[in-house]
């Protein structure tokens, strides 16, 4: 290693001032970045490491990137394609359908905190110290990507031939069981106002009670259960089915009687909200 020093002195009195290296400290130890520090004689050491390559060469570097790709049909019945990085895109395969979940990156990315170091000259001389330091070879990356697709549902080499629809219907805690609605209303005992607390249920379904004898049935705390809060893409979106909670009172009856009515009711399926009905028996208790 070659040490040369250059030197460049300012000073009040404008006389010249010559410095060789061992006026300051030793060039063997100044860091690979820039500083500066002041002594008690008022004189500036500033160090700094230049490194000289002797040959270049030119080195390729191939970046493989895979990614996965499908179709899916959107709102209006059409088909797109989708594209996104395999490392984030989670699919869960199976014999005749799939779903996919992509990772979104951050909004916000954090930015580098920068050190910055700050010197006065004012009138104090300044000397440069300068390390050499020669190498052999400098390698220099040139990059090239390869792509590598796999493709779900579509072309030559697909893994189904399923395709999504836009969004799928998340039917909630209680979803509309039509066993479980003629057990809950085979026997209802109306000399208890409340039905021995069993005058009311919650489903996620949209009702309707065609031939029932209450003289007084009401929807209450009708909602739908928000979206969840989710940055991440999925295909098929995910929508929630509205929960109401159904009440029933004052029945008008003198005798015990055995009712048939209809039950209708909202079925969900393939993203589409259909009405459907049952018929439904039920033994009105009043002695």
């Amino acid at each position: 290693m070659a040490f040369a020093v250059a030197l460049l002195v300012a000073c009040t009195s404008n006389e010249e001032l010559i410095l060789s290296p061992a006026d300051g400290p030793s060039a063997d130890s100044a860091p690979q970045n820039s500083f500066a520090e002041k002594n008690a004689s008022d004189t500036i050491y500033v160090h700094d490491t230049v490194v000289v390559y002797k040959d270049t060469v030119d080195k390729e570097v191939e970046i493989k990137s895979s990614y996965t790709s499908f179709i899916y049909r959107d709102s209006a019945n059409h088909l797109d394609t989708v594209l996104r990085e395999s490392a984030r895109l989670t699919c869960d395969m199976e014999e005749e359908s799939f779903t996919c979940k992509y990772a979104m990156q951050p909004l916000i990315n954090p930015v580098p905190e920068y050190k910055k170091v700050e010197f006065h000259l004012d009138s104090a001389p300044v000397v440069v110290l300068m390390d050499t330091i020669y190498k052999d070879t400098l390698f220099r990356n040139t990059f090239t990507k390869k792509y590598d697709t796999t493709f779900i549902n579509y072309g030559d080499n697909r893994l189904t031939d399923y395709i999504p629809p836009e969004y799928v219907y998340d039917l909630g805690e209680h979803p509309f069981d039509s066993t479980a609605m003629r057990d809950f209303f085979d026997t209802l005992d109306v000399r208890d106002p409340q039905l021995g607390r069993n005058n009311r249920f919650v489903v996620n379904s949209k009702l309707s009670f065609t031939g029932f004898p209450a003289v007084v049935m009401r929807v209450e705390n009708a909602y739908e259960f928000a979206d969840l809060v989710d940055i991440d893409r999925t295909w098929p979106a995910k929508r929630r089915v509205i929960a109401r909670e159904y009440v029933f009172e004052n029945f008008n009856m003198k005798s015990d009687s055995t009712v048939t009515w209809t039950l209708g009711f909202m079925h969900y399926e393939n993203g589409v909200g259909e009405k459907d009905s049952i018929q439904v028996t039920t033994f009105f208790k009043v002695k």
